[in-house]
């Protein structure tokens, strides 16, 4: 088994091997090896960036050419070498993206992603993968409800921005009230997606598991908490009176708090019990 850096392993399925030049860059499939590396978060935007597909996935392996690769991805690539790192995560390369069964496991896996990586880069400016990391943005990184996961499960996290550099270190919390300041920070956020609405807080709530070992996760609720869990309420006025537009498509049951959708920035909240 092939041990990257100086003996402190993390596990990763695939990751972007960046060599020691631009010539080099490639998508490593570990095959369950360990190795030092760190993730990218950052917002897709309204372009599709660089992805690997079933059709792209044997080429990506072989090389990926320095001209093909957005100016997001390569400030990323360029300061993970600066750090000393040889590897990288970025999702859209390291997921097959039209393959719904690799999705689907990975998805899975973000907790094991995420928690194991020895830092995230925070694209915290950037719009989309074209525009790079250094730009004068109001922070769209923020608004993200799949971004909301990955820096809380990250053990480091550099945010980067135009003129500024945040450092911020993971700090334990207590259990409920944890889970309660998440979601109410969780909700207002945007998907693409509306069924992503709990696959993108389910690495969230393995990590929440392993510490609430007796108790059962119920549609982003928990078992030894439900009578209060189900307390939760909404206020404002541009909260939907009934079921959101398109409800045929399942969220999650009427019940939870992720049946409904909030909107960021119109005054409505979701409110937890406290």
């Amino acid at each position: 088994m092939e041990v990257w850096g100086d003996g402190i392993t993390f596990y990763v399925p695939s990751v972007l091997d960046i060599g020691a030049s631009n010539h080099e860059i490639r998508v490593f499939e570990t095959g369950g090896a360990r190795g030092r590396y760190v993730c990218l978060s950052h917002c897709w935007g309204a372009h599709k960036p660089l992805q690997t597909t079933k059709a792209t996935l044997s080429a990506r392996c072989d090389k990926i050419p320095w001209a093909h690769i957005p100016l997001t991805y390569q400030d990323a690539i360029s300061l993970a070498r600066m750090l000393g790192f040889r590897y990288i995560w970025i999702d859209s390369l390291c997921i097959v993206q039209d393959d719904r069964q690799d999705w689907v496991r990975e998805s899975k896996a973000m907790v094991d992603v995420y928690e194991r990586c020895f830092l995230v880069l925070a694209a915290a400016s950037s719009k989309n993968s074209e525009c790079g990391m250094f730009v004068e943005v109001d922070c769209p990184l923020f608004q993200r409800a799949w971004v909301f996961q990955e820096l809380l499960l990250a053990p480091r996290t550099l945010h980067l921005a135009e003129s500024e550099m945040m450092w911020e270190c993971r700090m334990k919390r207590h259990l409920s009230r944890a889970w309660w300041d998440l979601v109410e920070r969780y909700a207002p956020l945007n998907l693409t997606h509306r069924t992503d609405r709990l696959p993108a807080l389910s690495g969230l709530a393995k990590q929440m598991a392993k510490k609430r070992a007796s108790s059962r996760y119920i549609a982003g609720m928990w078992e030894d908490s439900l009578d209060a869990d189900l307390l939760w309420s909404r206020r404002g006025s541009s909260w939907p009176a009934t079921k959101p537009v398109n409800s045929s498509v399942y969220v999650a049951p009427s019940w939870s708090w992720a049946s409904i959708m909030a909107a960021r920035g119109n005054g409505s909240r979701l409110f937890m019990p406290k």
